[in-house]
């Protein structure tokens, strides 16, 4: 009862209308939707139980990927009217404690928005916690074993398998030489075609299930709030959001994408 007080308390205050400072960037040529869902060894809390949203937004020079769970609670809480949406969402599911469909749930990166520079992979996040944006810098290198004749058809691309083992966590992949980006979700990228699913066994599983290339919405910089990112080292950030001294007794911690 502590925690789902303190959910709440914690996602109303959100509900503030703030100046909104959101500006494009760039037009988008290509946009993925991704479906991400812990596995199912995972699944012991009604937070773990569904699956979130993500979107990856591909232009000239950059590339966004952000869940698009959290964009729409940001966008639904700076305009009028999208604090009763959200808080009638609250309560439907607080008072149906029994039936899991209807918790929000939250997997790892589901804060971020990760905005990479396609010239030199260069990554920043933009990551909120406990009502504090920061800002994290990353270039991160994976180091890929493609296994040979591996051939899986996704999304009607045929695919590639090839495997790494990045930050403490072992990952398969799929990717696509139809689609030449070497990126994908999340950070995932250094191979010669686009990341079309990846899963850690016994952790979560990213899948592609939509490809859109006309009446696309331009790679955007979002901050509805108009809050003032802080800059923090990688490594720090993820120790002191690991910490459980940081929250309430009680509450629900998301496991992180990477663990060093």
């Amino acid at each position: 009862m502590k925690q789902l007080l303190f959910l709440l308390l914690t996602m109303f205050n959100c509900f503030q209308v703030h100046a909104e400072d959101t500006h494009e960037i760039e037009p988008s040529i290509l946009e993925i939707h991704y479906s991400a869902s812990y596995d199912a060894d995972m699944k012991k809390s009604p937070y773990m139980r569904g699956n979130n949203i993500y979107i990856l937004r591909c232009g000239k020079k950059q590339s966004q990927y952000f869940c698009y769970e959290n964009l729409r609670h940001d966008s639904l809480s700076s305009v009028p009217g999208g604090n009763k949406i959200l808080y009638d969402e609250i309560m439907d599911w607080a008072s149906h404690p029994d039936d899991f469909s209807k918790y929000p749930t939250k997997t790892p990166s589901y804060k971020e928005f990760l905005y990479r520079d396609l010239t030199n992979n260069d990554i920043t996040i933009y990551r909120s916690s406990m009502g504090e944006l920061f800002r994290i810098k990353d270039t991160p290198k994976m180091d890929w074993n493609v296994i040979a004749d591996s051939v899986k058809t996704i999304l009607g691309y045929e695919c590639q398998m090839a495997e790494t083992t990045f930050r403490g966590r072992h990952w398969k992949v799929w990717f696509t030489l139809d689609i030449p980006l070497s990126i994908g979700p999340w950070k995932f990228g250094g191979l010669p075609g686009l990341v079309l699913q990846a899963e850690s066994s016994g952790f979560l599983k990213i899948e592609g299930y939509k490809i859109l290339t006309k009446g696309l919405t331009p790679i955007k910089f979002y901050n509805y709030y108009n809050k003032k990112a802080t800059d923090i080292d990688r490594k720090k950030f993820l120790k002191e959001t690991s910490a459980p001294s940081r929250y309430p007794k009680g509450t629900f911690i998301t496991p992180k994408m990477e663990l060093e």
